[in-house]
């Protein structure tokens, strides 16, 4: 019959101290930081190369009718695609935290599966910020293969993803929090503005015009929303609907948070806003 302790205090129970805790935390960012330096320098330069190339995430500008072509829709399929192994990668760590939440609020818990479960999250811990790394990693690389800037693909991705996104939002907003909210939001503002100011001289200018200033209005009254978060434009909508079961197989829930947010070097950690 295997030993139970309750779910308060189960590590100690299992006659893991304060001490060997803290040993086991020092330990833990140690060996994060050492396995995050080589992803987390790639990262980083390739951000530097895909901004000098393409400009900054705020400066992109779409066409004046906000349609996107669909040589552009391939490429963003193409960099869905080359975003996989790092995006799995995201999912086991998240599946991995899941689990070992699972024992929050349990009576009767096996020892045995306690101390497997967190050698399995000391693991999955060791492992984020190189995920991390790894993930801003291969999104500048295959940005960068595509010819896409971080501008246009944050555009796309809130355009082709609406549903999701607001279906996987939770209090703390769309992208996961306020702070990511408001400096992500910002950009695709400056998006939006830049695609009025492109119906300056355009043939079709009177054609959406004023939809778009609604829209650019409500966001700025609004600072947790998407481009047409009440339902993108039936031409948008039109443009991307043949490529749809593509774009969903390349969805990845777990990384929505990430996906659209700068990455930077802060002393030796990797920093994303």
């Amino acid at each position: 019959m295997s030993e139970r302790t309750s779910g308060c205090g189960c590590l100690k129970g299992c006659g893991i101290g304060c001490g060997c805790l803290v040993l086991i935390t020092i330990a833990i960012v140690v060996l994060t930081t050492v396995v995050a330096v080589a992803p987390l320098n790639r990262a980083i330069e390739s951000r530097k190369v895909l901004d000098e190339q393409f400009g900054s995430q705020e400066a992109y500008c779409p066409a004046a009718n906000g349609v996107p072509t669909a040589d552009r829709l391939r490429a963003f399929i193409t960099v869905r695609e080359n975003l996989g192994p790092a995006c799995e990668s995201i999912s086991d760590i998240a599946e991995q935290m899941h689990n070992m939440e699972r024992f929050d609020g349990q009576d009767d818990v096996s020892k045995v599966e306690i101390m497997s479960q967190a050698m399995k999250t000391s693991q999955a811990a060791i492992m984020i910020a190189p995920a991390l790394a790894d993930f801003f990693g291969a999104r500048n690389t295959a940005l960068l293969e595509a010819k896409m800037g971080l501008g246009e693909y944050t555009y796309l991705y809130v355009l082709i993803y609406h549903d999701q996104l607001i279906e996987n939002s939770t209090e703390d907003g769309i992208f996961g929090g306020e702070s990511i909210n408001s400096r992500v939001q910002a950009a695709l503002l400056e998006i939006l503005k830049a695609q009025r100011n492109a119906f300056s001289g355009a043939a079709e200018a009177p054609h959406g015009v004023t939809a778009l200033d609604d829209e650019i209005l409500a966001m700025i009254n609004d600072d947790s929303r998407i481009p047409w978060q009440d339902g993108i434009p039936e031409p948008v909508a039109a443009a991307i609907e043949p490529f749809r079961d593509e774009l969903d197989r390349v969805f990845c829930e777990d990384t929505t948070a990430i996906e659209l947010q700068r990455n930077r070097r802060k002393y030796l950690s990797i920093i994303s806003e």
